[in-house]
């Protein structure tokens, strides 16, 4: 990885934005590299609850879609980890809320997973498709029974 691209994930891992923009003003092709574990910096600012920095890489031409190495978009980390404010600005900024990792797995699967009805009506409000199937064959409502989170289930069976 070069100087510059270890420097970018640093800013990303310590909210540093304003030396993350620097060096994509410096070197615009820098928002779609990735590190050794196939992030994107876009990836990386999701996973990190980094809004700023999300919104950086988006306007600056962030592959929005891209997937790391197990095939999960910065839409998915942000689902699986909760932050419902990268979800919706990634929502709003075009994320294909229907995309599946190399397990199957979409942004609404880990929002049942995890049991984030605010993120989870987000996504059915963008018509996510309820009914995808991982690779186990198990839909998001099949994911929220196995939870045994009633409300959830409630929701994705509307």
């Amino acid at each position: 990885m070069s100087y510059s691209v270890q420097n970018l994930f640093e800013a990303i891992r310590n909210g540093d934005v304003k030396k993350a923009n620097s060096i994509v003003v410096d070197s615009p092709k820098i928002v779609n590299t990735v590190d050794e574990r196939g992030f994107t910096p876009l990836i990386m600012a999701a996973y990190f609850n980094q809004l700023p920095m999300v919104e950086l890489f988006v306007k600056a031409g962030a592959e929005i879609d891209a997937q790391d190495g197990s095939g999960n978009t910065a839409l998915m980390g942000a689902c699986f980890k909760g932050f419902f404010d990268v979800v919706n600005y990634l929502i709003e900024s075009g994320a294909d809320v229907d995309k599946q990792n190399y397990g199957g797995a979409t942004a609404l699967t880990y929002a049942a997973t995890i049991g984030n009805l605010d993120i989870a009506k987000a996504l059915m409000d963008s018509r996510t498709d309820v009914t995808l199937k991982d690779n186990r064959g198990k839909t998001p409502a099949d994911h929220a029974k196995a939870q045994d989170n009633k409300e959830m289930l409630a929701l994705l069976e509307k």
